[in-house]
């Protein structure tokens, strides 16, 4: 099993501003601005999967579809305690932020005959559904896992960019992982820790799979 460096756990620091100028309430602004618009995703490559890819984007769309239940059902269940309205509005840029993400993944499949079009009127597919609701709590225990699944997720990106095979998928698959690096950075940040120290190791899906599973992911959801 992978572990991922100490650098990486949810102890809080001090709320004070870094050798970097960053203080939390900085960091909270620049995620309510996010907020107010979606992402920039990369143009459909032409011809972007070839049949070796299948498998990796049946993966990273599942794991995109599941950040995004487990952030708006955090927000939803309203069980966590002492997040602020501002924070609030970071984790649902977060989720918002993931669906879109597996959204293109999802008409990536669809252009390449792997799967129909999620969600459209000629479809029966919708988005698959994770068992998500035991992680909530404390606003410790929601950051603890928070922070786990989201360096999952970016160690799991970090694995599949390099096996794109055409450069304009490598590249988009890059640029993905960069929006899930930039999500880890702001859940840092509201945990108390530095947000500029978010180096993950890259690990394989089997690895991914099994950690992410502790919070109710099954790589086996969804078609």
């Amino acid at each position: 099993m992978t572990e991922f460096p100490d650098h990486l756990s949810s102890t809080p620091t001090p709320d004070a501003p870094s050798r970097f100028g960053a203080t939390r309430r900085n960091l909270l602004a620049l995620g309510a601005v996010a907020g107010v618009a979606t992402i920039v995703l990369p143009v459909l490559p032409a011809r972007a999967v070839d049949f070796g890819m299948a498998s990796e984007l049946k993966f990273l769309e599942n794991a995109n579809f599941f950040q995004h239940q487990f952030f708006s059902r955090a927000l939803q269940s309203g069980t966590i305690d002492g997040i602020s309205p501002a924070e609030g509005k970071a984790i649902l840029t977060i989720a918002n932020e993931d669906s879109e993400q597996a959204r293109w993944i999802s008409a990536v499949r669809a252009a390449r005959g792997l799967m129909p079009m999620r969600n459209s009127a000629s479809s029966s597919l919708t988005e698959p559904n994770f068992n998500v609701g035991s992680t909530y709590g404390t606003r410790q225990k929601f950051f603890d896992s928070a922070l786990t699944i989201k360096a999952t997720t970016v160690g799991a990106f970090h694995g599949i960019v390099g096996k794109g095979g055409k450069p304009d998928m490598v590249q988009a698959i890059a640029a993905l992982a960069g929006v899930q690096n930039r999500h880890l950075a702001m859940l840092r940040e509201m945990n108390g820790l530095d947000p500029f120290d978010t180096y993950v190791q890259a690990i394989s899906m089997r690895e991914a799979g099994n950690i992410l599973s502790r919070y109710g992911f099954d790589t086996e959801v969804g078609a």
